[in-house]
C-alpha cells in the first residue's frame, strides 16, 4: 500500500530536487485552484507561502503578482486593511526594482 504524502512534503521534496523557483510555481497553481473554489482561507495559506519562496530579487515579478492576489483575496473577505497592506507591497516593490518592465 503506497502512503500519501502531503502537499507540504511534495513541496518540500520539489524545492530540494528542482528549486525554489519550480517549488513556488506549484504552490502558485495551488493557490489559483483554491481561489477558483472560492476557497479563500487556503488560498491565503498557500500565497503566504508563496511570498516567502519567491522573495528574492529574481524572482520579483512573481512576488509582486503574488501580493496582488493576497490584496484581491483579502478585499474578497472584506479585510480592507490587509488588501491595502498587500497593494502597497506590491506598489512599493515595482517601484523599487530594477527590472524597469515592472514599474513602467
Amino acid at each position: 500500500m503506497a502512503s500519501r504524502q502531503r502537499p507540504e512534503e511534495v513541496d518540500e521534496l520539489l524545492s530540494r530536487k528542482a528549486g525554489a523557483a519550480i517549488a513556488g510555481e506549484k504552490l502558485r497553481d495551488r493557490a489559483l485552484v483554491y481561489l477558483e473554489s472560492s476557497d479563500n482561507a487556503n488560498a491565503i495559506k498557500i500565497l503566504h507561502e508563496l511570498k516567502l519562496k519567491w522573495f528574492n530579487q529574481d524572482t520579483v515579478r512573481g512576488m509582486i503578482l503574488t501580493c496582488l492576489l493576497l490584496a484581491n483575496t483579502y478585499q474578497k473577505q472584506e479585510l480592507f486593511f490587509a488588501s491595502k497592506y498587500f497593494g502597497l507591497v506590491a506598489a512599493y516593490l515595482a517601484y523599487k526594482t530594477k527590472d524597469t518592465s515592472l514599474n513602467a
